[in-house]
C-alpha cells in the first residue's frame, strides 16, 4: 500500500511538471487552474481536442487506405540542373521603326498624302491597341491602298520591326559577353515584333564551352543592356516559359531609360514518384501530369 502511494505522488509531480511545462493548447491552463469548474473547463476542451485530433488522423489514414498517394513536399534538395531558364523576350511599344519606313512613305507621297497623313498612318499600327480607337477614314484608306499594292498588315509590321541589333546594346551570360545576335532572335508575338532569348536557341549558337546551367547569384544568370532610344522611350519586357506563347494576359515589366532592374525568378517544383505516375489521373486526384 505505500509502494501505491509512493507511486501516485511520483505520478501526480511528473504529471503537474509536464503540464507545467507543456506547450500544449489548454494544458498549462489546466495546470494553472485555481478552481475545480476551470480544472473541468479545461480538461473538457484538452479532451474535445484530443478527440478532433484523432478525428482528423482516421480521416487522413481513411484517404491513404482508399488513395494510396504519399506527397512529399522538398524545398531544398532540388537541383538548379533541373529547373530550366525562362524565356526573356523584349518587345519595343512602338510597332514602327522609322528608319525602316522610307519605301513606304515614299509610296504614300506618290499617292498625294502629306506629311501628317503619313505621320497618323503610322501611330495607327500602335494606336490601334487602343480599347475605343477609331481610324480617320483616310489612314483606312492608306491601310488598303497598300494592301492591294501586296503590303498585307503582315507585310508591313514585318518591313517596321525594329531589329534585334538596335534593341540590345550588350549581352552578357554567367558574367561573359556574347554577341547578342547569338542569344536573342526575332519572334513574332500578339504585342508585335520582339526579340527572345531562350536556353535551345542559345544553345545552337553558342560555343561547347558554354555553361547553360543558370545560378542562384544574379552574375550567373541573364544580363542585358537594352537601348532605349525610341520615339516614346520605353520598351517592355515579359519573362516566362519558352514553351508558351505571350497572351495579352500576361505581366510585363516596363523598361525606361536610365533605369536598372533584376528580375528574380521563383520556381515551384512538382515532381511524382514512378508509382504515383502509373496511377491514373482519377486515382491520384490530380491534374498535372508530373
Amino acid at each position: 500500500m505505500l509502494i501505491d502511494k509512493e507511486l501516485k505522488s511520483t505520478l501526480v509531480a511528473k504529471t503537474k511538471l509536464f503540464c507545467k511545462h507543456c506547450t500544449l493548447h489548454g494544458v498549462y491552463y489546466f495546470y494553472k487552474a485555481s478552481s475545480w469548474s476551470a480544472h473541468v473547463l479545461w480538461a473538457m476542451i484538452i479532451a474535445a481536442s484530443m478527440a478532433l485530433c484523432c478525428f482528423l488522423g482516421h480521416m487522413i489514414w481513411m484517404k491513404f487506405v482508399i488513395d494510396p498517394t504519399l506527397t512529399v513536399v522538398e524545398t531544398t534538395h532540388y537541383s538548379m540542373v533541373n529547373i530550366p531558364f525562362p524565356a526573356v523576350t523584349i518587345c519595343d511599344t512602338d510597332n514602327v521603326f522609322l528608319p525602316k519606313t522610307q519605301e513606304i512613305t515614299d509610296l504614300l507621297i506618290l499617292r498625294g498624302y502629306n506629311a501628317t497623313e503619313i505621320d497618323d498612318f503610322y501611330k495607327s499600327f500602335s494606336e490601334v491597341k487602343q480599347k475605343n480607337y477609331a481610324p480617320e477614314p483616310y489612314v483606312r484608306k492608306m491601310h488598303s491602298l497598300l494592301e492591294d499594292l501586296g503590303y498585307s498588315l503582315k507585310i508591313l509590321l514585318d518591313m517596321f520591326k525594329r531589329p534585334c541589333s538596335n534593341i540590345t546594346v550588350e549581352c552578357n551570360w554567367r558574367s561573359k559577353t556574347f554577341n547578342c545576335s547569338e542569344m536573342f532572335h526575332p519572334l513574332l508575338t500578339i504585342v508585335g515584333h520582339c526579340c527572345q532569348f531562350d536556353i535551345p536557341y542559345f544553345m545552337e549558337h553558342a560555343d561547347n564551352q558554354t555553361n547553360f546551367i543558370s545560378g542562384l547569384d544574379s552574375t550567373e544568370a541573364l544580363d542585358i543592356i537594352v537601348n532605349g532610344q525610341s520615339s516614346n522611350g520605353n520598351s517592355i519586357l515579359y519573362v516566362y516559359d519558352y514553351k508558351e506563347k505571350i497572351t495579352l494576359v500576361d505581366s510585363f515589366f516596363s523598361l525606361t531609360p536610365q533605369s536598372f532592374f533584376d528580375v528574380n525568378i521563383y520556381v515551384w517544383a512538382i515532381d511524382s514518384s514512378s508509382y504515383v505516375k502509373a496511377l491514373p489521373l482519377s486515382g491520384r486526384k490530380c491534374i498535372l501530369d508530373t
